[in-house]
């Protein structure tokens, strides 16, 4: 990372755009150049000006610098709400809302993560919930780069930011959040930008973890930096903050008086697991929820137990047992559940007394260990369709992704698309990137009967140019992969991924696909396999040439393959994994109207 890169950084504007981009234009002219501008906490104001608003979002007010800003507590003004609606964020030139949540990678490759509003339950464009929270927690990030990202922009402050430092701070709690902890613990910013407290403090720099918390977490050997910001230009010193941005190298050297974690006491006890599921088809349409798991840690230094008052141990491994506590296993007093004499011995696999197994209904052993199991899942046995994510008989289907319906097949926007929302080369609405899948369950396209195969392939045919015809019209070649292998158990679907390249970018796709599949060991062809029984990833590229790769038998074949290559060609190799990019069913109902009122003049089944 080239050490000249500078971010300007500033707090809550609450409505004064004028004077904030005039003093960034100051700033940027005498200080700079700087590369852009973050705007934390409140970027709209209570009682903003009508007339502001106007001559924002009609570039009458000048934005000097690339600006890209989160929201507080307070909403978007209509008139903005309305205006990036149909903009994909930017309010006017120069000027661009990040989003609820998200990871953005900007043109110099830094990594922007941030989360906009306060915690609530229930979400709303001015509040995030535990899901939004865990689905940035699970971002994944490349390992290619250094852990961690570059900067995480938060509304409210983390809870508990100032343990293991001397700084005596009055802070409000309701302004604190623990859950803004658990993304700084997962995320591993090299700097974290905040506002809600509205007073600035720079804490010394800090620690990172391996919280468990985050996708595939991998130790930092950075620190991390906290600043939070108040009230742009009201009148007291240090407001406005310029970054320069470091080599990855320099910022692993720790300064001296780096503190440990601020976050240690919340999280011990608490980790993430993540296992890849089996039924795992790369298709980035449904996924997964992460579950947790304990783990057993030591607390700081002068730590104290707040049930019996001695240290070395947290509450949650007390030895001592609360005199109400009540064992709920055997409804009695005086010991805990996992010292219970009727708790059984999962190791042994003896079950505790009175444990039947569902299987068989017999007492003295695990389902795991049933010996009437494989009797009843015989190896033949046809799979339940209705449980297949993409079988229409699903009620689980998320059916507002649907945008047509044929006679063999239909057609649906991919969750999670690769496609950035602020992406502007991509002009497709509602982003272009579908999935085209037959409406009887194959589990390849290899697979499907004969007397099947001349309808189904005509019309996919048909499907395939005018999507063509559609992205041509927003100067957009297309690109289309597909893995074709069966599971174990028979519930893969098959389907193809359909993604629009804008046409200055389409002579890349063969290049970086042949650059990713050597790095990744993946000899390739030109050619499908004659057995229809042999499993291959193709790519077929604007040219309507196709990369093959024959996947080998125990091979561990990277399912988000396809996905790889279009985010790098795309500039965006952080949205590899669809996960990293999910969508509020709010904002995936927009793109899937969007996408069908343009779809429309060409959609052959609507006649």
């Amino acid at each position: 990372m080239s050490a000249n890169i500078k971010v300007l950084v500033t707090g809550s504007t609450n409505g004064n755009f004028k004077d904030l981009f005039s003093k960034a234009k100051q700033i940027h002219e005498k200080y700079g150049p700087f590369d852009f501008h973050l705007c934390t906490g409140n970027f709209f104001g209570a009682d903003a000006k009508e007339d502001d608003i106007g001559e924002l979002i009609n570039n009458k007010i000048e934005v000097p610098l690339t600006t890209y800003f989160i929201i507080g507590d307070q909403p978007f003004p209509e008139a903005v709400k309305d205006h990036i609606a149909n903009t994909d964020g930017e309010v006017c030139s120069n000027l661009y809302y990040l989003g609820k949540q998200g990871v953005l990678t900007t043109s110099e490759g830094l990594k922007i993560a941030f989360i906009s509003g306060k915690f609530d339950e229930k979400s709303s464009p001015t509040t995030y919930n535990k899901s939004d929270v865990e689905k940035l927690c699970l971002t994944k990030l490349p390992v290619t780069l250094p852990p961690g990202v570059d900067f995480l922009l938060s509304h409210e402050w983390p809870q508990d930011i100032t343990e293991s430092t001397n700084a005596q701070l009055t802070l409000n709690e309701d302004k604190s959040s623990l859950h803004i902890s658990e993304l700084a613990a997962a995320l591993k910013p090299r700097y974290h930008f905040a506002a809600a407290q509205d007073l600035f403090y720079e804490r010394e720099p800090y620690r990172n973890i391996v919280s468990g918390f985050g996708q595939n977490e991998r130790p930092a050997n950075h620190a991390t930096r906290f600043i939070g910001l108040g009230q742009v230009l009201n009148g007291e010193k240090q407001r406005v903050v310029p970054m320069s941005k470091a080599p990855s190298e320099a910022l692993e050297n720790i300064p001296a008086n780096t503190t440990d974690c601020p976050f240690l006491s919340l999280f011990s006890g608490n980790k993430r697991k993540h296992e890849d599921s089996a039924e795992d088809n790369g298709s980035f349409f449904w996924g997964e929820e992460a579950k947790r798991a304990k783990i057993i840690d030591v607390p700081r230094e002068g730590y104290v137990c707040k049930r019996c008052n001695i240290p070395g141990h947290y509450i949650k491994d007390c030895p001592q047992v609360a005199t109400d506590y009540v064992c709920n296993r055997c409804n009695e007093k005086g010991h805990h559940i996992r010292d219970c004499p009727q708790g059984g011995d999962m190791s042994s696999g003896v079950p505790p007394e009175g444990y039947v197994c569902n299987i068989c209904k017999q007492p003295g052993h695990f389902i795991k260990n049933c010996p009437d199991r494989q009797a009843n899942q015989p190896r033949g046995e046809q799979p339940k369709l209705d449980s297949c994510w993409f079988c229409l008989a699903n009620p689980k289907v998320e059916k507002h992704l649907i945008v047509s319906i044929g006679s063999e097949l239909y057609v649906t926007l991919a969750k999670g698309p690769v496609i950035s929302p602020l992406d502007k080369e991509c002009k497709v609405p509602g982003l272009g990137h579908v999935l085209l899948i037959p409406i009887t369950h194959y589990p390849t396209f290899g697979k499907i009967p004969m007397e099947s195969q001349v309808e189904l392939v005509a019309e996919m045919e048909k499907y395939k140019s005018a999507i063509r015809r559609l992205f041509a019209q927003y100067d957009q070649d297309m690109v289309l992969f597909e893995v074709s292998r069966d599971s174990f158990r028979g519930m893969s679907h098959a389907h193809i991924q359909v993604v629009p390249i804008p046409k200055s970018k389409s002579d890349q796709v063969e290049k970086v696909a042949k650059e990713q599949a050597a790095l990744a060991g993946m000899d390739v062809t030109g050619h499908l396999p004659q057995n229809p029984e042999v499993p291959y990833f193709r790519i077929e590229l604007p040219n309507g040439e196709s990369i093959v790769h024959l996947i080998r038998p125990k091979e561990r074949f990277n399912l988000q393959f396809g996905r790889l290559v279009l985010a790098h060609v795309l500039g965006a190799p952080e949205r590899e994994d669809w996960k990293a990019c999910s969508q509020t069913e709010e904002e995936e109902k927009r793109d899937a109207s969007l996408f069908k009122a343009a779809f429309k003049p060409f959609d052959f089944s609507l006649n």
